[in-house]
């Protein structure tokens, strides 16, 4: 018998494997708090899992961690001191999530793993994972979508555009799925 070595199994893979094939996983998460409230170490935002279930989520951080991003690492996040409130499911919201992940697979794969908005100085920190993808970064979703300066975009350097290009992507697909949120609440 062949078994797989773990190093290629992603984190989705070995729930699968641990719990069976029920576990639901995460399509997308955002959680932020607001950087300038150094007593705050909890995060709040939404969570969307695969069968299209949207949760209201907050996260407290392990007692262990001093700081929210100091570190990418979704394992920061203290699972057991979770809070989620159910509030709708919707097909149509995995349907939109999977499609447009499917569509920039190979983007989101290059995303770095903090992508910030620059322009803004001041808000919130946030957290996204996208799967198995995590990003951390100041005032992500300040502007949803972000359109990037095409003049001021020629005169970055390659990581900042790297950055432009991250914040667009994922902006868009934040905007697509408040969309769908917006309308499912609206009908709720």
């Amino acid at each position: 018998m062949y078994i797989e070595p773990t190093e290629y199994f992603t984190e989705s893979m070995r729930k699968i494997l641990e719990e069976g094939e029920t576990v639901k996983t995460v399509l997308f998460e955002h959680l932020s708090c607001c950087c300038m409230d150094t007593t705050k170490k909890e995060l709040e935002g939404f969570t969307i899992l695969d069968d299209g279930s949207f949760y209201e989520t907050k996260y407290e951080l392990k007692p262990e961690v001093n700081s929210l991003f100091s570190e990418l690492d979704p394992k920061k996040l203290d699972e057991k001191n979770c809070k989620k409130k159910f509030i709708f499911a919707s097909k149509e919201l995995a349907e939109t999530i999977n499609h447009f992940t499917e569509i920039h697979k190979a983007e989101i794969n290059a995303l770095p793993k903090s992508i910030s908005n620059t322009f803004v100085l001041d808000g919130n920190e946030d957290f996204v994972r996208i799967g198995d993808k995590s990003i951390a970064g100041h005032n992500i979703f300040y502007e949803a979508p972000y359109k990037i300066n095409d003049e001021e975009y020629k005169k970055f350097d390659s990581e900042r555009q790297k950055n432009e290009n991250g914040l667009e992507l994922l902006t868009t697909l934040y905007a697509e799925i408040k969309n769908i949120v917006d309308k499912n609440e609206g009908d709720a």
